[in-house]
């Protein structure tokens, strides 16, 4: 499966826009989950975004496949748009999209909600867990009583406020009481403010626990464009440089962030889960106490 992103014409000509843009109530604008904020994404909350003042949804900002002179269109909260830096980690996320006809077994089975198909490809982290449940499943991380899976999910390493070049690390899905979470140590996002879903403001250095959850895609058969529904990742820059090296002509595949999408998101979303046998968990668990 091939990913890409949406281009300027599918998000605001009127005449070539997708449906799924067409008939959204909110355009443009998207979702975005708590895993994406986490990892640098626009937290702006509802009740200062007219879209969603009438509920608790809280959208953000987002890369679109549209680039000029080094500067790459973003769709904002609003359903607008500003031209910004392809370096920049900072408050952008990633909404990827693919086609229908080239994967329609994967989609065919689309629900209409609303008069939009949707359907549920792939898992990623995004929702944060509530307090207590955060507290239960840092202890029995500490205690080393969670089953790691086997599945990884890659992100940034850098602070997302750097311009350095992409370095990827992975975070670990462990497996608790039927359910899988991933953990992460928020880098600093208090000058903003922002909250997560349950109502906790970010803080540096804080871990929080992440539900992995099945992503939901938005299928516009007729314009043969699958996209997902919510912004579901950010931190990763658009490309490694600022300047004319980045161009109207430049190929999305070659792209820092294509590049990821297509040769790692892709097959993360769908990995296996290789779990350890009881005895290799508690050969590692008394490693990890020794050591």
């Amino acid at each position: 499966m091939e990913f890409r992103f949406l281009d300027n014409y599918e998000t605001s000509v009127n005449g070539r826009r997708t449906d799924l843009i067409k008939k959204n109530k909110y355009g443009a604008a998207a979702e975005v989950t708590d895993f994406a904020i986490l990892l640098g994404g626009y937290g702006g909350r509802a009740e200062s975004n007219r879209l969603f003042s009438n509920s608790t949804i809280r959208s953000g900002h987002y890369y679109i496949d549209c680039n000029l002179h080094g500067n790459v269109w973003v769709i904002n909260s609003q359903g607008n748009g500003y031209w910004q830096y392809p370096i920049v980690r900072q408050g952008v996320g990633i909404r990827p999209a693919t086609s229908y006809s080239f994967n329609e077994v994967e989609f065919k089975d689309a629900i209409a909600i609303k008069g939009i198909k949707e359907i549920a490809y792939g898992e990623l982290p995004q929702t944060v867990m509530g307090l207590d449940d955060s507290l239960e499943l840092e202890t029995a991380f500490n205690a080393f009583e969670l089953i790691e899976t086997g599945r990884t999910y890659t992100v940034d390493s850098a602070d997302f406020t750097s311009e350095a070049d992409f370095t990827p690390r992975q975070l670990v899905e462990y497996e608790y009481k039927d359910g899988h979470y991933v953990r992460v140590v928020a880098d600093d996002a208090t000058m903003y403010g922002y909250k997560l879903s349950d109502g906790r403001e970010i803080k540096k250095g804080q871990p929080y626990w992440v539900k992995v959850e099945p992503i939901v895609w938005m299928v516009d058969k007729k314009n043969d464009i699958v996209l997902s529904k919510k912004i579901i990742l950010a931190g990763i820059p658009f490309n490694d440089d600022n300047g004319p090296d980045l161009n109207y002509f430049t190929k999305f595949s070659d792209t820092i962030v294509g590049k990821f999408l297509n040769e790692t998101f892709a097959k993360e979303i769908v990995a296996p889960r290789t779990y350890q046998s009881a005895t290799e968990r508690q050969e590692a668990k008394v490693f990890k106490k020794v050591k």
